[in-house]
């Protein structure tokens, strides 16, 4: 009782501490709206970066690998592996508007890509957008 009484004596003849207190009170509700608000964003990142680029990846650089079908088949023999693709990686060039730009083409079989990863759902472009732009 003695500790509240000298608490409220000392808050009432200065107003430095309630300002300090009101502070302090201001920053912790910003750092817990902050982090339940990136909590969904990490989340959201998460899904999305899957969707992408499924789990895991094994690369062998721009030189590749032989053989990756053996590789391919050997992983589908696991049980806990679902699915498994290749996917090739290389640069070009292409000329737009009389430039030439540096590109990244990614080669993939779309039927084994997409059980892999979401890709006919991530296209802008499906059967039923193409027919219907041909129509119109």
């Amino acid at each position: 009782m003695f500790k509240l009484l000298l608490i409220l004596k000392y808050v009432r003849r200065k107003i430095a501490p309630l300002f300090a207190a009101s502070a302090v009170t201001l920053c912790t509700a910003m750092v817990i709206i902050v982090i339940s608000v990136m909590g969904g964003f990490l989340e959201m990142w998460r899904e999305t970066t899957k969707r992408l680029s499924g789990d895991v990846t094994i690369s062998a650089g721009l030189t590749g690998f032989p053989h990756y079908e053996k590789i391919i088949t050997a992983l589908e023999g696991d049980p806990d592996i679902v699915a498994a693709t290749p996917v090739v990686y290389t640069f070009g060039l292409i000329r737009v508007d009389n430039t030439i730009r540096h590109a990244e083409i990614v080669g993939v079989l779309p039927v084994d890509y997409d059980e892999v990863v979401a890709f006919k759902s991530s296209l802008y472009w499906n059967d039923e957008s193409v027919q219907r732009d041909l129509k119109s």
